[in-house]
């Protein structure tokens, strides 16, 4: 398995996860196979989640993760209003 964000950037420093300046961890990761890599087209951590608020608070003390992937489906995706769903004798299929 490859380290998609340490793929695209070898040297770049970067933390997913910062309680305080001195404690810093890169806790969040994503991985995939060599094919899956070819696919790569970006993968950046997210780090507004984190950021100070004007009132001096933040919505969490962990970034997200982001990968972007150039994929052609092979296949349909199907899909259906949950609401009509129910109402048919055979389940039709839905994304919820």
């Amino acid at each position: 398995m490859v380290d998609l964000f340490r793929h695209l950037h070898p040297d770049r420093v970067e933390h997913s996860w910062s309680r305080r300046t001195d404690l810093r961890y890169r806790y969040d990761h994503t991985h995939g196979s060599a094919t899956l890599t070819e696919a790569l087209t970006g993968c950046e951590y997210v780090h507004e989640t984190r950021e100070l608020t004007p009132a001096g608070s933040r919505l969490t003390d962990h970034s997200g993760l982001a990968v972007r992937l150039a994929l052609t489906a092979t296949t349909p995706l199907l899909t259906s209003d949950p609401a009509t769903a129910a109402t048919h004798a055979e389940p039709e299929p839905t994304l919820f």
